[in-house]
């Protein structure tokens, strides 16, 4: 592989259960960071809070990066956003390849949903194992909806994909190396500060919520405010109702006209 891609090697399942599965299980014999496991189909892939991602096979890149860092452990959360940074960026150069100017903006709903207008695109699943003797990997698991045409129901009226989004056809290898280099960009200014300081206008440039009102349900209490951006810690910035100004670290967020939020 290049020097600019994060990505070391890639390991190609034509079917599996599930490609953190198999990038654990490499993990634990030793594979070294920058291995990536792709699957044509993935019969078993989970996204947040358990739920189920199941596609049609070939239609949309399966993929799970392991890492191995050399910061410290409690900031490895911090990957997911910049695998959300990362996606969203080689999306939108991908598109704008195909569709030159008239290409859709592809944007992050915090922390890490990837959309193309009001409708998911990608979902990411980071997991993290530690050992006694404090070592640990990262397993960041991604689904991007590529050439996907049909979701199941209750999925249609928030998913989308790059080919229902412009009416093309898309390189998965392509947008693969792509997102191997903008991940590495990321990484690196990531691994230099030991914070998101450096890339924090980049994130929130691509961020769909900023100035716009959100309501984040999940915490103890339930607010509403508009989103400023994130601080270095990858929270979200919400102006309150009342004027104040919270620093929300998680909970399901819903932005004003989309997943239902009106």
């Amino acid at each position: 592989m290049a020097e600019d891609t994060i990505i070391r090697r890639i390991v190609r399942f034509d079917e599996t259960d599930s490609t953190n599965i198999r990038a654990a299980a490499a993990a634990e014999k030793g594979e070294p960071s920058g291995t990536l496991f792709t699957a044509q189909l993935q019969t078993a892939g989970k996204g947040r809070r358990g739920r189920s991602w199941v596609v049609k096979k070939g239609s949309a890149i399966t993929m799970s990066l392991l890492l191995r860092p050399a910061f410290a452990a409690e900031k490895a959360s911090q990957m997911t956003l910049l695998a959300a940074m990362a996606i969203a960026e080689s999306v939108q150069k991908i598109l704008r390849e195909q569709c030159g100017d008239s290409a859709p903006a592809c944007l992050i709903k915090w922390p890490n949903d990837v959309l193309i207008g009001d409708k998911k695109i990608c979902g990411i699943l980071t997991e993290m194992h530690s050992h006694p003797d404090g070592s640990y990997y990262v397993i960041i698991g991604m689904g991007i909806n590529v050439n996907t045409t049909e979701f199941a129901p209750e999925l249609a009226d928030r998913a989308t994909s790059l080919a229902l989004a412009t009416g093309k056809t898309f390189d998965r290898d392509r947008l693969t190396e792509l997102f191997g280099k903008s991940f590495l960009k990321f990484y690196k200014a990531y691994e230099q500060e030991g914070s998101l300081s450096d890339i924090i206008a980049d994130y929130d440039r691509m961020l769909v919520n900023r100035g716009r009102k959100v309501r984040i349900e999940g915490t103890q209490d339930k607010l509403t405010g508009t989103a400023l951006g994130i601080n270095e810690d990858g929270e979200l910035l919400v102006r309150t109702e009342d004027g104040s100004l919270r620093a929300v670290r998680s909970g399901e967020v819903s932005v004003r006209g989309i997943y239902g939020y009106v």
